[in-house]
């Protein structure tokens, strides 16, 4: 879903370009590093491995 978000705020970003003025703050930047976070959990984060852990114990 947030690969959805990042697609909405750069088509946006493209349309609104010629009627206002817009400036890359540091919203954006941690928009990125919420993105880049993300993929790592999604890749290396398994929540069966979490789960089976527990059950062991």
């Amino acid at each position: 879903m947030a690969e959805v978000y990042l697609v909405a705020v750069l088509v946006s970003m493209i349309k609104l370009k010629s009627i206002s003025l817009m400036t890359v703050d540091i919203g954006l930047y941690l928009f990125f590093l919420f993105l880049f976070i993300f993929l790592l959990t999604v890749r290396f984060f398994n929540p069966h491995d979490v789960w089976h852990k527990e059950l062991i114990k």
